[in-house]
């Protein structure tokens, strides 16, 4: 981290997490009353031929800011508290949160004046983070169906969303509450390494790497099969999001899902794919002759008929043999150049040196000096999370940029996955003072032991690294409202996937680690050998990665309501892959397109991901596009990090990121990069 910390206190207290129930209960219920009051004020006081931006938005958002770090906070427990009660009232918070949220989107009233706000923004001299503000605003409700006329139009579509909301919620109970597995016997689990029975559990699962192929096979037709339940589920959601975006005017969902994102139209997507499943046809293939060379050797070992084919159960199983065969990388042994004290820190300093920042950890007596009851414990939700106030350094002015909350360990009750949280926003106050920002980086590491201290894997390092980018992206907004920090959902992970460049690169892996007993950076072979893992056999990974984006723009833009209604989305999902991936499938072996429904085994289409699984490949490619372009020659290039800071990072959402894109590169945007440094077969 950066030494040269300022001596001066932090302008902002810290928020206080010793809430209990009752006090969530009542803060939650106090944020959503005052912001109806504000709603009914602003309708008593204003028409559609007076409403402005000022006069009905901009009051909104002021409150929302003034609130947020409370309401923020009350969510916040039900994730990381160590007390059930709390952790519940906190979850119920956020329930009644989400209702009260529906609720004022289907306001006909405010709606009334947003609309006439928007009609007369032409007028209004508006900053270009007012103006989009404003258009999002006003199209929540339109996709809430304010538009329609009143009886049985307006009656019909929302009847069809309650439908979607209790046919998603019912899938996604489905495949939460699955118990399926595979059994099969021992003799059957050709491969299988020893630590992977546990005699004591004889339910553990095996992955489909293991055993011989007519197992794999088995187990890959059974995991597509698991989820069958939801297969009616699924066709009437598919079928009833078409139906409603057509009742709004669009031609089908996806156009209705993608238009307030960086890509805007559902062609735009479909070039995108399609553009990428050409680029990686020859690499795939390549990818397909090495691992068959691997095939054919154990064929002939095992004795067994070589078909020629690679198939999707082998993938695999030949990818981990010659990953043992040629590169050897041992995960534990790169783990000791990764202690997590040390690597955080130098990780801080990575991004103090780009972002031009300054990171203090804050002792007992910062917190309590600092905490608005004067006690440090009434500032942590556990005694294991640590504060570090963040300050620009002094070439960037030294000035105050906000908190970041370390929570690093596993414990009961804790939220299993890696994640950054926002605790409270970066804004611009009512009164014009600066609201700063807090975040959260809440992980589960894997704790010390009796013989070593906690240590992370690689791809720990990257996932932490890519986290801290989105702390990053907090802590440096510099947007006038709350809301305005916010990406669109392709947009939201190019930063943080442009970040994880970092912990492949030589240069930076050296700064970063650092032996747990030695002190030495991690050897230049060791990285060469990981830098081999990341590009085995990527073209054809990537290929198959492409196919469920594919399915998810196609059933989501059906030509007719009839093709919506009727097509079977289990044998699109089928020969969408057929087509696509260039592994030998199912069908190859006779079992036609109606062999399974790998559509059914993932929730992203039932949680908010629906026309919007493009955006994984999306990210990646402009995220490539970023670091190759600018950060690769050298990736600590203060120059660099500043302008992205700049043009990226402190804009947010506030203008369009596409824009900004291609203002921080010089150009629009092109895969060129991703395919001539990440397609690469070896």
């Amino acid at each position: 981290m950066n030494t040269n910390t300022p001596s001066h206190t932090p302008p902002q207290s810290l928020h206080p997490f010793n809430g209990t129930p009752d006090q969530i209960v009542a803060s939650d219920k106090s944020i959503q009353n005052a912001h109806k009051a504000l709603l009914n004020v602003i309708v008593a006081k204003n028409t559609p031929k007076t409403a402005t931006f000022d006069s009905i938005l901009r009051p909104i958002l002021l409150l929302e800011d003034a609130s947020a770090q409370e309401k923020w906070g009350n969510f916040m427990y039900h994730r990381v508290s160590p007390y059930k009660p709390v952790r519940e009232a906190s979850r119920q918070a956020s329930l009644r949160s989400d209702e009260y949220e529906v609720d004022c989107g289907m306001r006909e009233d405010v709606f009334r004046l947003i609309d006439a706000a928007y009609a007369t923004r032409d007028s209004q001299g508006l900053d270009e983070e007012s103006l989009r503000l404003l258009e999002r605003e006003r199209r929540k409700y339109i996709h809430n169906g304010l538009l329609l006329p009143e009886g049985p139009q307006r009656l019909r579509f929302k009847e069809i969303r309650r439908r979607i909301d209790q046919l998603c919620g019912e899938a996604m109970e489905h495949l939460d509450e699955s118990t399926a597995g595979f059994w099969a016997k021992p003799e059957t689990l050709e491969g299988v390494l020893g630590k992977d029975i546990d005699i004591i559990d004889l339910e553990q699962g095996v992955g489909p790497e293991e055993g011989k192929e007519s197992t794999r096979r088995d187990y890959f037709i059974a995991q597509a099969n698991f989820a069958n339940t939801n297969a009616a589920l699924f066709q009437e959601i598919v079928a009833l999001r078409d139906e409603a975006a057509r009742m709004l005017g669009y031609p089908n969902h996806a156009s209705l899902r993608i238009a307030d994102k960086m890509a805007k139209t559902p062609e735009t997507v479909d070039t995108f794919l399609r553009d990428l499943v050409e680029r990686t046809k020859d690499g795939a293939q390549r990818d397909i002759a090495q691992l068959l060379r691997y095939k054919r050797q154990f064929c002939q070992e095992h004795d067994l008929d070589f078909d020629g084919r690679l198939y999707r159960w082998d993938r695999l199983f030949y990818d981990r043999m010659r990953k043992n065969a040629e590169f050897g990388v041992d995960d534990h042994e790169i783990a000791e150049y990764f202690p997590v004290a040390s690597t955080i820190d130098k990780m801080l300093s990575v991004f103090a040196r780009l972002l031009g920042l300054v990171f203090v950890r804050l002792s007992a007596e910062d917190l309590a000096r600092l905490s608005p009851t004067g006690r440090a414990a009434d500032v942590l939700w556990h005694d294991e999370v640590q504060i570090l106030a963040v300050w620009d350094d002094a070439e960037s002015g030294s000035g105050f940029c906000g908190y970041l909350y370390l929570d690093l360990f596993p414990r009961a009750g804790k939220y299993k996955q890696d994640m950054t949280l926002t605790l409270g926003p970066g804004c611009i106050a009512a009164d014009g003072a600066r609201h700063y920002a807090s975040t959260a980086l809440v992980c589960n590491l894997t704790r010390p032991s009796l013989k070593k201290p906690a240590l992370l894997k690689h791809e720990d390092v990257v996932t932490v690294f890519h986290e801290l980018g989105h702390a990053m992206a907090t802590l440096c907004g510099r947007t006038r409202y709350e809301r305005s920090l916010d990406l669109p959902q392709d947009g939201v992970e190019i930063p943080s996937a442009m970040l994880e460049h970092w912990c492949w690169d030589a240069r930076v892996l050296a700064r970063l680690s650092s032996h747990w007993k030695t002190g030495a950076a991690i050897p230049d072979e060791m990285v060469a050998r990981l830098a081999g893992i990341k590009s085995l056999h990527a073209t054809l990974g990537l290929q198959g990665s492409l196919v469920r984006p594919l399915f998810d723009l196609r059933v989501h833009t059906f030509a007719s309501r009839e093709d919506a209604e009727t097509i079977d989305c289990g044998v699109l999902y089928n020969q969408i892959e057929h087509d696509t991936w260039m592994l030998s499938g199912p069908a190859v072996v006779g079992m036609g397109m109606n062999w399974g429904n790998l559509h059914l085994t993932y929730d992203h289409l039932l949680s908010g991901y629906d026309a919007g699984y493009y955006t994984y490949c999306w990210s990646e490619v402009i995220a490539a596009d970023m670091f190759y372009s600018v950060f690769q020659q050298d990736p600590l290039s203060r120059t660099e990090g500043q302008r992205y800071r700049r043009l990226i990072l402190e804009r947010g959402g506030s203008r369009d990121l596409m824009g900004s894109l291609c203002e921080f590169l010089g150009r629009e945007t092109n895969p060129e990069a991703f395919q001539r440094k990440e397609l690469v077969s070896i």
